[in-house]
């Protein structure tokens, strides 16, 4: 079985407090961790602005209607 991690998006004024590499050394950590070199780890942290978002940390209808299509697209191209 393959495992994906999903790093979920991450409203930009939270995006504004965390280092850049936050993504890749989240990224290389989990793979570590699981000694597995080939899991995949799809993140969206920053991929939507501040409008698909209800508060800081919910999307709202429209942004989550947007990351379920990015996502099932990415995931049936992994397939």
């Amino acid at each position: 079985a393959r495992v994906i991690v999903v790093e979920m998006p991450r409203h930009p004024w939270l995006r504004e407090l965390l280092p850049p590499t936050i993504s890749t050394v989240f990224a290389d950590q989990l793979r570590r961790a699981s000694a597995d070199p080939d899991l995949i780890v799809l993140s969206y942290a920053d991929r939507f602005g501040a409008g698909d978002f209800v508060d800081l940390v919910h999307l709202n209808t429209a942004g989550g209607d947007k990351f379920s299509s990015m996502l099932g697209q990415e995931i049936a191209r992994l397939h």
